[in-house]
């Protein structure tokens, strides 16, 4: 059996949503074409992002609640296993 589904893409907060489904029926599609005509993206802009994610996912996590909202300091004390308290910084 054979579902059609569409995909909804948005994204919202603070009473604003953003709709972005509309224009990327085809948009795998068009990439894959452009990088068979020798028109893609290379390993040169793909660098930069791959470099971050490397990084982000080798840091160690760490709280800094210093400056934390006081409802996001309440519940992070109870409930990140890896909480451990913020370095001092120099005044």
């Amino acid at each position: 059996m054979m579902i059609d589904v569409i995909g909804v893409r948005s994204l919202g907060g603070h009473k604003l949503e953003i709709e972005f489904s509309d224009g990327f029926q085809g948009l795998h599609t068009r990439v894959y074409e452009e990088v068979f005509a020798g028109r893609g993206t290379g390993i040169r802009d793909a660098r930069p992002a791959i470099e971050l994610v490397h990084s982000i996912n080798r840091t160690e996590p760490q709280l800094a609640l210093h400056d934390a909202h006081p409802l996001v300091r309440q519940a992070t004390r109870s409930t990140v296993p890896f909480a451990r308290p913020a370095a001092k910084h120099a005044a």
